[in-house]
């Protein structure tokens, strides 16, 4: 799998950001929770929390597991489901990651994503514009 990771962001997180074409999927399969997903993310959106957290010296050392991939906000495609996930395997979804402080963020091919954050995309809603 792909992702922009980090193993440090103490100099500002654009500049330790690397492409990594190895990257280790996030847990799936007999680890996916009942109601999570797992997401082909198609798009992602940036806030200043996907930055900010990983620059703070104690959280960004400490309390986010290296390597990380930053991201909370996605869209894409649904490609796993729990046994108890509202979720298609196929459907378009969106919507963000309940934990600003964890290791695999939607700036990767795959995410893993809560019930509680995940929606279909709307008819007549690009992934791109709902992401």
């Amino acid at each position: 799998m792909k992702a922009w990771q980090y193993t440090d962001a103490s100099g500002g997180l654009e500049k330790a950001l690397h492409l990594n074409t190895s990257a280790s999927l996030p847990p799936t399969g007999t680890s996916l929770g009942s109601e999570q997903a797992l997401v082909e993310v198609e798009y992602a959106s940036l806030n200043p929390v996907d930055y900010k957290l990983p620059e703070i010296p104690i959280v960004g050392r400490l309390a986010i597991s290296k390597p990380a991939t930053p991201g909370l906000d996605y869209a894409g495609r649904v490609v796993a489901a729990g046994s108890h996930s509202r979720l298609k395997v196929g459907q378009m979804v969106f919507g963000k990651l309940d934990n600003p402080k964890q290791q695999f963020g939607t700036l990767a091919e795959y995410t893993v994503t809560p019930r509680a954050g995940t929606v279909p995309v709307p008819d007549g809603v690009s992934a791109e514009d709902a992401a």
